[in-house]
């Protein structure tokens, strides 16, 4: 079998890539014809911990039908999200979760173009997104609870929702990059294109942390092969933190403006735990399972944790 090319995800790194798939939105992807289609199912758990004590904690589950598609040299990923379900503690969260239940189904209703390194080049129904996005914010969101509360408490937040929105959906770009946040997205996009050998790859991921504001974190990832066998090949990706990349006394500055107040205790040691492993169908190059864990701490102190698991259902 010919290697396939691993495909990258890094959030810094700038498309160069020519050459756009023309598709029209109205012959975006079926889900009702499912030859040659795949099914997964995926459960993310995101909690955050202060002071070691679980002060919110989300469960989301999704099924998604999803293909690939070959057009000469570009691949075309659909996917269609076709099961939602959500809770939280707090309790209240989830007001928010059904106000935007329907803007979560209409916007993972999404076809891709990749590039040749397998990064999201193109949003091919994007007009079919902005259109979604104006119909939610003009008859969809104005109906529900959640934002008519929200109006009355907060006409600012409640106008910050409207304009955010209004950023992401309107360009292109900045819906990629939502998308890139997407974990779903990262390892199934990450996993298609792999070389399925066994040599150690080291690459690097650059994103923006949840904790501190405005603060770049820079990781080290290495990819390896942990096992093959006739039908599967196992990899596994390992995150390190490069420390040097970041300002500490700045770190501090911000703990102490906005942590210590509520913890009280000192400020200690930045981390960020990054852990993926996934199976590979040899045959296919499609991901038949896949986990990740990814915590990002202040040791002892405080934590966001993001829990993933992912793996193919039948059709």
């Amino acid at each position: 079998m010919s290697k396939k090319k691993r495909l990258s995800f890094l959030l810094d790194e700038e498309d160069t890539t020519s050459g756009n798939v023309q598709v029209d939105d109205d012959s975006f992807f079926n889900p009702v014809n499912k030859t040659n289609k795949i099914r997964y199912r995926c459960e993310q758990t995101n909690s955050t911990h202060s002071d070691k004590s679980i002060i919110f904690h989300a469960n989301i589950k999704k099924e998604y039908l999803v293909e690939f598609l070959k057009k000469e040299k570009n691949i075309v990923f659909n996917s269609v999200l076709e099961d939602y379900v959500y809770s939280s503690e707090p309790k209240h969260f989830e007001i928010a979760m059904d106000a935007f239940r329907d803007l979560e189904y209409w916007k993972e209703n999404i076809s891709l173009q990749l590039n040749e390194n397998g990064k999201i080049k193109q949003i091919l129904n994007l007009n079919n997104l902005s259109e979604s996005w104006i119909k939610f914010k003009t008859k969809v969101l104005p109906d529900t609870d959640f934002f008519q509360e929200l109006k009355k408490a907060n006409k600012n937040a409640a106008k910050d929702i409207i304009d955010n929105g209004d950023i992401e959906f309107k360009n292109e770009k900045n819906l990629i990059k939502t998308l890139d946040k997407n974990v779903f997205y990262n390892i199934l996009l990450d996993s298609y294109l792999i070389d399925l050998d066994h040599k150690t790859k080291i690459t690097t991921l650059t994103f923006i942390s949840q904790i501190f504001q405005k603060v770049k974190v820079k990781l080290e990832i290495s990819e390896t092969t942990i096992k093959e066998d006739n039908d599967f090949i196992y990899k596994r990706k390992v995150g390190t933190l490069i420390r040097d990349t970041l300002d500490n006394e700045e770190l501090i500055r911000q703990y102490n403006l906005f942590y210590k107040p509520m913890i009280q205790y000192n400020f200690t040691e930045y981390n960020y735990i990054y852990r993926q492993s996934y199976r590979i169908d040899k045959k296919t190059g499609y991901i038949t399972e896949g986990k990740a864990v990814f915590s990002e701490q202040i040791k002892n102190n405080y934590e966001f944790i993001t829990e993933f698991n992912l793996k193919q259902v039948k059709i």
